[in-house]
């Protein structure tokens, strides 16, 4: 990220339209002009003495957006996945089976859609299947893990012997 403490703030200045006026804020980063305009001439001083501020205080400021580095905005500490867990570990007490079930199945879509690839040798169905059934269903995961036998005696073997690497396969190759 380049950053540059060359910076030149002007006055506000008036604009007349049609409907309305409006106050635009004038500043060049790098010789490079960057403006934001306001409906108001507060909104417009307020974001001035911003950039004034970040002047006299000796921060950089970053030639792409023109703006200082403490208004970059900060990359999420939480991934896609981990996110949507903790959403519906949060909402499933107290909404019903339905949009439990709704809720499951959205976020299955959109992690589906994050993923680069599905892992290699498993069927998308499967991957999806696991997701909607296992990963975002509080009920299951909370449940103590059955061994193989109990769990194939129970519901005919189709989900256990891939669903503890495809739960971690979304965590491994989603574009967050």
């Amino acid at each position: 990220m380049d950053t540059t403490f060359d910076v030149r703030v002007w006055q506000i200045e008036r604009g007349s339209g049609k409907l309305r006026e409006s106050y635009g804020v004038r500043w060049s980063v790098g010789g490079k002009r960057h403006r934001k305009t306001f409906q108001t001439f507060a909104l417009a001083d307020g974001f001035r003495a911003e950039l004034v501020t970040a002047t006299h205080a000796g921060e950089p400021f970053n030639m792409s957006t023109g703006l200082p580095d403490r208004h970059e905005p900060k990359a999420s500490s939480v991934g896609w996945y981990d996110f949507a867990v903790q959403f519906t570990d949060a909402q499933w007490p107290r909404v019903s089976a339905n949009h439990r079930k709704n809720t499951a199945r959205t976020l299955m879509i959109v992690t589906t859609a994050l993923m680069d690839r599905d892992p290699p040798g498993v069927p998308s169905r499967r991957v999806r299947t696991a997701l909607s059934e296992w990963a975002f269903n509080t009920g299951r995961r909370a449940r103590p893990r059955m061994t193989w036998p109990q769990y194939s005696a129970g519901c005919g073997g189709t989900l256990r012997p891939w669903t503890s690497g495809l739960i971690r396969w979304p965590l491994r190759t989603c574009c967050w």
